[in-house]
């Protein structure tokens, strides 16, 4: 099955994103025409971090530290890993760590693991991340301070790990809220894993 770009046209740029129409052929070498959103402000192979940051040690008591922030495209309220955009000449691991730290007050001296780079909405945008696990020193993080830009709303969620989804859905009726797809994939994953 080989499909190949022969163009890509750009209709309209603004500040973060960009909108085009994107011509391909398709296996059958038919010529089809597709639209989509990219980034303007992509500075490596990767747009940005999703953190996946987890407080304890060892199966019990582990928690994981996640955000809910308002967000105009979908006018709700969203649960979401602390995430952003790579700064120019940063790595997905420095990255993790500033965000983290900004977006939570959470410090973290490194990084456990790096995925590879994974597509967000590939049938819309172009937008990808890369995970990055770290384990934060509960003891070092006792009283986290946000370091949030200006115009940043954001709230920190410390969940257990044990029952996720449930803690997750009654945040969701609490906060009349949405719940970002990693983070219920995260959820879900743990939650059919789990001996019932």
């Amino acid at each position: 099955m080989t499909s190949k770009r022969i163009k890509v046209e750009e209709l309209y740029r603004a500040k973060w994103v960009a909108m085009n129409r994107i011509t391909f052929l398709d296996p059958n070498k038919r010529e089809v025409v597709w639209e989509a959103v990219d980034r303007t402000t992509r500075v490596s192979d990767v747009d940005g971090v999703d953190i996946i940051a987890i407080i304890g040690n060892g199966t019990d008591n582990r928690r994981i530290v996640l955000t809910i922030q308002y967000r105009p495209p979908v006018d709700s309220l969203v649960i979401e890993f602390p995430a952003g955009l790579l700064d120019k000449g940063e790595t997905p691991e420095q990255a993790a760590l500033r965000e983290l730290h900004e977006e939570t007050g959470y410090t973290c001296d490194s990084v456990n693991t790096v995925s590879s780079i994974l597509t967000l909405e590939p049938g819309m945008s172009s937008a990808n991340t890369k995970y990055c696990i770290v384990n934060v020193d509960g003891e070092k993080n006792k009283e986290p301070k946000q370091k949030l830009e200006e115009d940043e709303f954001i709230e920190v969620l410390i969940l257990p790990l044990d029952n996720l989804m449930r803690s997750l859905e009654e945040l969701r009726v609490k906060y009349n809220c949405l719940i970002s797809s990693q983070v219920y994939s995260l959820a879900l994953g743990l939650s059919l894993a789990s001996p019932k």
